[in-house]
C-alpha cells in the first residue's frame, strides 16, 4: 500500500510540522500547494513516493506507516537466522529424497546479530534476538537518537536493548574509488554471525550498480564488495530493508564462491526479480519475495497508523499518541 492520502488545510495546531520548512510552524501551507496541509504514505518505505517531484517539493509534510510492519519483519529476521543455524534446507532436501540424515545444528544463543540501520525495524530485530540470548551490536546514522539501554524489557515498544551503537557510515567515510590499497574492514559486520540490513533506500545507501534511483545523486552504496568480504566466512546476510542498498553482483559472487555462509533476502534491487537471476538457483540463498511484511492483517495495520495520525491531526490525540512519523524529504526516510 503505497498510496498517498492528502489532508486539506486546517487551522488545527495538531498538524505535523513540515520537515522541509524548518520554521517551527504547526501546519504547512503555501500559495503553490495551499489546499494540502499533510500527506501520508500507507507504506514505510517512501523512495518511490519521493520520486514524484510534486510530492518531494511540496511544502506539506509527509508522514508514513513506520512501525506498522516492524514486528513481522523482526520475526522474519529471526526465522531466517534459524533457517541457516538449524540447517533447515538440508533437512528438507533429505526429507524430499526420503533419506534419513544426522547432522549437528547450530544455536542462536551466544551468537552475534549485527544490525545495520537501528530504526524501528532494526529495534524489532534486536528485541527478538535478545530473547534468543544473542548479543546485539547496531549501527545507525545518529546514535544519540537511540533510547536508553537501561531497564530493558522485552515488552518495551521502543525496543530498548543492550546494543552497542556506532555512527552510520556515509560516502564521506569511504576511500576514493581508485584506492585499492586495502579492503575496508567495518567491525560491525566482521563481528556478526548474522548481519541484518534494515536500511532505507536513500542516496547514501544506494548501490553503485543501481541507476533508476529517483534521487540520481550518485549514491555509492553501503553494502558493497568490501563490506561483504569483511564478513565472517560463516556469516549470513539478512536483508529486511531495501534491495537497492546491496551490490548484488558482489553478493552473488560471494555466495557462489561460498565466501559467506548464506544470504536471506526479503528484498531485491529489482522486483519482481527477473527470471533466470542467479539468486533463484543459489542453494545458500533464502528468498521471501518481499512478503515478510505482507501479513494477513497488512491493510488493518497500515490503516491503524493512518487513523492515529488523522486523530492527532484533528486534535483528538495528545502526548505520545499524537507522535508523528514525519519523513525527512532530504534524508529520504
Amino acid at each position: 500500500m503505497g498510496e498517498i492520502l492528502a489532508a486539506p488545510c486546517a487551522s488545527s495546531s495538531s498538524s505535523p510540522s513540515s520537515s522541509s520548512r524548518g520554521d517551527g510552524s504547526s501546519h504547512a501551507t503555501s500559495e503553490r500547494d495551499g489546499r494540502v496541509a499533510w500527506l501520508h504514505s500507507g507504506s514505510a518505505g517512501v523512495e518511490h513516493i519521493l520520486a514524484v517531484p510534486r510530492v518531494r517539493d511540496a511544502v506539506a509534510p509527509l508522514t508514513n506507516a513506520r512501525g506498522a510492519f516492524s514486528a513481522s519483519l523482526g520475526e522474519w529476521a529471526l526465522f531466517a537466522s534459524l533457517w541457516f543455524a538449524k540447517k533447515v534446507h538440508a533437512m528438507r532436501a533429505s526429507q524430499a529424497k526420503g533419506e534419513w540424515m544426522r547432522d549437528t545444528v547450530g544455536m542462536l544463543q551466544g551468537k552475534t546479530m549485527s544490525i545495520v540501520g537501528y530504526g524501528d525495524i532494526g529495534r524489532a530485530c534486536a528485541v527478538r534476538a535478545k530473547a534468543f540470548g544473542m548479543k546485539v551490536v547496531a549501527l545507525r546514522r545518529d546514535p544519540s537518537k537511540a533510547r536508553s539501554t537501561s531497564n530493558w524489557s522485552p515488552y518495551d515498544r521502543g525496543g530498548v536493548v543492550n546494543a552497542s551503537l556506532a555512527r552510520f557510515p556515509t560516502h564521506r567515510d569511504r576511500p576514493a574509488a581508485d584506492d585499492t590499497s586495502s579492503v575496508r574492514s567495518d567491525p560491525i559486520q566482521a563481528e556478526g554471525d548474522f548481519v541484518v540490513l534494515a536500511l532505507p533506500h536513500t542516496p547514501e545507501t544506494e548501490a553503485r550498480s543501481i541507476h533508476w534511483s529517483p534521487y540520481d545523486r550518485g549514491g555509492v552504496g553501503l553494502i558493497d564488495a568490501s563490506m561483504i568480504a569483511s564478513m565472517k566466512p560463516t556469516g549470513v546476510l539478512v536483508n529486511v530493508g531495501r534491495g537497492a542498498v546491496v551490490d548484488e553482483d558482489a553478493l552473488v559472487d560471494a555466495l557462489t564462491r561460498e565466501k559467506i555462509k548464506g544470504a536471506a533476502l526479503d528484498v531485491t534491487a529489482t522486483e519482481p526479480l527477473p527470471a533466470g537471476h542467479a539468486f533463484y538457483a543459489l542453494e545458500n540463498c533464502l528468498m521471501s519475495f518481499h512478503c515478510a511484511d505482507l501479513t494477513e492483517d497488512y491493510h488493518e495495520l497500515t490503516m491503524t497508523t493512518f487513523i492515529r495520525h488523522a486523530r492527532a491531526y484533528v486534535g483528538e490525540e495528545e502526548g505520545d499518541d499524537a507522535a508523528w512519523n514525519v519523513v525527512s524529504k532530504e534524508k529520504g526516510y
